[in-house]
């Protein structure tokens, strides 16, 4: 994993709910940039059953199982 996404997968685990811009802001990338990563974050952490959730005015969280 890069570290790009450890630094997203990071965020996500300190913060729980968040919103692409809180997580552009943390790592000084552009929201679309933090959408193609999460793509390529929830892809690499399948195999582990996590799914990263994105729903429109709530933000982007993880779900197990």
């Amino acid at each position: 994993m890069k570290d790009k996404k450890l630094l997203i997968l990071d965020f996500l685990l300190k913060h729980g709910t968040v919103h692409y811009d809180q997580i552009a802001e943390a790592t000084g990338l552009s929201e679309r940039t933090v959408g193609n990563y999460l793509n390529r974050l929830d892809a690499d952490l399948s195999p582990y059953a996590v799914k990263l959730v994105r729903k429109r005015n709530v933000g982007v969280f993880r779900r197990t199982g």
